[in-house]
């Protein structure tokens, strides 16, 4: 099913279910925020400079897998990273699409072929980002991007589970045009209880 845009004057609007995939974004400039409730995978193919949005208020409306084909979900936690974004399901990234937003959480983020996982908010600024007990992975093609400030700020991630880094996978690391790094600063861009693939020959 093809679906335009979700949109309510309510917090709760219905249910969409049945069998297959929802298709939403495609050919419609604007930003979506699915505050209806959806037991159907979504796969999201917003235009250029378009988002789906999830806030804390709407997290899990989504409950099945998320595909962020182009455009990007943006899913900002107003709760200290203890709402999950779409449930136990797998948050999916390729093409063009990029997911990100400020404090969020998700139960496992799978980026690849283009595909960004970008441990930022709003307006570009570093942010602090974790996932659950699902396989994160960076597969071929994906890019895992950061973003620095200064030697105390900039983006990090915590995996409750395992981050996978596969071949092909691209860790990618933006300094702000403020900051110049100094002999000696370090940073710790991801923790998790195992970290595997993490090798030249994968990144």
């Amino acid at each position: 099913v093809s679906v335009k845009a979700l949109k309510s004057t309510s917090a709760a609007a219905g249910t969409l279910q049945g069998t297959g995939t929802y298709i939403i974004g495609e050919n419609y400039q604007n930003n979506i925020t699915p505050y209806c409730y959806i037991n159907s995978p979504v796969t999201y193919r917003g235009e250029e400079g378009y988002e789906l949005r999830i806030v804390t208020s709407t997290a899990g409306r989504i409950n099945q897998a998320i595909t962020v084909e182009s455009g990007a979900l943006r899913f900002t936690s107003t709760s200290s990273n203890t709402t999950m974004c779409n449930g136990s399901n797998f948050t999916n990234v390729t093409g063009t699409g990029k997911v990100y937003g400020s404090n969020a959480r998700f139960y496992a983020v799978k980026a690849n072929n283009g595909g960004v996982f970008s441990v930022t908010g709003s307006s570009d600024v570093h942010t602090t980002m974790k996932c659950g007990s699902g396989i994160t992975t960076i597969g071929n093609g994906g890019i895992f991007d950061f973003k620095v400030t200064s030697a105390s700020g900039y983006s990090k991630f915590s995996c409750e589970s395992y981050l996978q880094f596969q071949a092909g996978a691209t860790v990618r690391v933006r300094f702000a045009d403020s900051y110049t790094p100094a002999i000696g600063d370090s940073f710790t861009f991801w923790t998790a209880a195992r970290i595997m693939g993490c090798n030249s020959n994968n990144i």
